[in-house]
């Protein structure tokens, strides 16, 4: 008789057991999103920079497509609002070059795609050099690092 109450009593799971069991894998979820959340952010952040890459290998190619008028392309651009009218397809006036709208459509296009963008772009010796700066908060907690900056240098 004593056998078998002994192992009625030692059959299941205890409440405290359970309990341990929950903690433990909430406490791995948890772990789980944050890794998530962090994976999200940091390809978010990995797009913008693979924007500007293109963004600033597009200049260099529009450069070099119109070399005689390259200088026209030179200069710093602040950070601004994006114009959606200001999107490729654009019109050229009449008798004017192509580089000046080519150019205000490629920095609209730089403002749309990246928030609170600016750079500069100079050209000197047959070697253009595109600067792209934008601000990125997903990397740094202070403001005043926030800028992430991508710079390309190609010979014409």
């Amino acid at each position: 008789m004593k056998t078998t109450a002994l192992r009625n009593r030692q059959r299941g799971f205890s409440l405290i057991e359970i309990m341990v069991a929950v903690l433990v894998m909430s406490i791995g979820l948890l772990g789980l999103a944050a890794l998530q959340a962090t994976a999200l952010s940091r390809g978010a952040s990995a797009d913008q920079r693979a924007q500007a890459v293109n963004a600033a290998s597009e200049l260099i190619d529009m450069v070099r497509a119109n070399r005689g008028e390259a200088n026209r392309y030179a200069g710093a651009f602040a950070a601004g609002a994006c114009n959606a009218a200001l999107l490729p397809p654009f019109g050229v006036p009449a008798g004017n070059s192509m580089a000046i709208p080519e150019r205000n459509a490629w920095v609209n296009n730089v403002r749309c795609s990246l928030p609170g963008s600016s750079g500069n772009v100079q050209i000197a010796g047959g070697v253009i050099d595109v600067t792209i700066a934008w601000a990125d908060a997903r990397w740094e907690e202070d403001a005043a690092n926030q800028a992430t900056v991508v710079q390309i240098r190609s010979q014409l």
